[in-house]
């Protein structure tokens, strides 16, 4: 007689979440705050124009989102006995977890640091989602130089599209990062990534 398969445990499901991913991620954005130049540094092309470029450090905790929620939910759900989206919300809480350790570790302000966690990570869930797994990070790493290079108008002066280098109480940034994440959130839990379903196998 064969025995019942034991479910996994929660630091298996939490692997299978992106858990690893999310921790490499966030482990990235703070030693980058901390190792990168604090002052502003003259942008690339733009005679006399200098920039801050710490605002643009949580994009490594966002292009890890692609590869984190690319799990296989068809799998997790049998052997988890917890219907996919509920799985993938639960992977959301993980993300925010770590996030909200990022934000809090930050030596910068931490208003401005969520509002980019937000805008860059809301960003991703909708890449991974509507983009093959092979690509859904390129955007979301294109963004932040894109954003610095062509978005920096004058010094401390930015383009609306630049939100992570906008000031901190910019309410049109605050808005964008804001509905942007609920998108990404809502579109993740509805579609799940686009590509396939993941190889991680839970039940051995």
């Amino acid at each position: 007689m064969i025995g019942r398969r034991r479910a996994p445990g929660p630091l298996v499901i939490g692997r299978a979440l992106g858990g690893g991913a999310y921790l490499v991620g966030g482990a990235a954005t703070l030693a980058a705050w901390r190792l990168l130049p604090r002052r502003s540094l003259a942008v690339l092309g733009r005679d006399g124009v200098y920039s801050v470029i710490w605002p643009l450090v949580p994009a490594l905790l966002a292009v890890a989102v692609p590869a984190a929620v690319r799990f296989d939910a068809r799998l997790l759900e049998r052997v988890s006995g917890r219907p996919r989206w509920t799985l993938r919300a639960r992977g959301l809480g993980l993300l925010a977890v770590v996030g909200a350790v990022v934000v809090a570790g930050s030596p910068y302000d931490a208003a401005t640091c969520a509002r980019n966690l937000l805008v860059l990570v809301g960003g991703a869930l909708v890449a991974a989602s509507l983009l093959p797994a092979s690509v859904a990070w390129v955007p979301i790493a294109l963004y932040p130089p894109c954003a610095w290079l062509l978005g920096t108008r004058t010094n401390e002066i930015h383009a609306a599209w630049a939100v992570p280098l906008r000031p901190a109480g910019d309410p049109l940034a605050w808005r964008v990062a804001v509905v942007v994440a609920m998108v990404g959130v809502v579109v993740h839990l509805v579609l799940g990534t686009r590509g396939g379903a993941g190889d991680d196998d839970l039940s051995r």
